[in-house]
């Protein structure tokens, strides 16, 4: 009998509740993170550390909802492997890497390099022409993403195709 692993993310992070929103560059990473792992089985909070008491409690608010974590992205497409999310890299992996997620209707980058920015282009040919982000710009095919250090970007087809 073959058993399914659960994974959860529970995230405690350095950081105060007006940095949970998803324009800030570390959440965004963490969120992209929980994407690019995602399955029927993975879970995912994030909390800050308590603004009153500096600690990392039991749950108190704030806790961090943000509309980044409701994307109508669809199902994750299948990968086998870590290494078929793989979009480029550093030699040996020593300075990170950029992977990629494909979704139903959208795809997940995420940039784990400390200091490294990564290039990615949109490319025409697959199902959809364009793209949104999480704050609503637009990115067609054709577009060359530069995606810096430690930091993701969730795209997500546009509404009208």
């Amino acid at each position: 009998m073959k058993t399914k692993t659960t994974i959860i993310f529970y995230l405690i992070g350095a950081f105060n509740e007006n940095q949970c929103l998803s324009t800030n560059r570390k959440t965004m990473f963490m969120i992209s993170s929980f994407y690019l792992v995602n399955n029927p089985n993975t879970y995912f909070a994030l909390r800050p550390i308590s603004p009153i008491t500096g600690t990392k409690g039991s749950y108190e608010k704030p806790q961090c909802f943000d509309s980044s974590l409701y994307l109508p992205l669809g199902q994750p497409l299948k990968v086998n492997t870590i290494e078929e999310m793989i979009v480029t890299s550093t030699p040996n992996f020593v300075d990170g890497a950029l992977y990629l997620r494909r979704y139903e209707r959208g795809l997940v980058l995420l940039n784990s390099s400390n200091n490294r920015t990564f290039q990615y282009q949109l490319r025409a040919g697959g199902p959809f022409n364009k793209y949104l982000d999480h704050l609503g710009n637009l990115y067609s095919t054709s577009t060359i993403i530069n995606l810096g250090p430690q930091s993701g970007l969730i795209l997500y087809t546009y509404a009208t195709e």
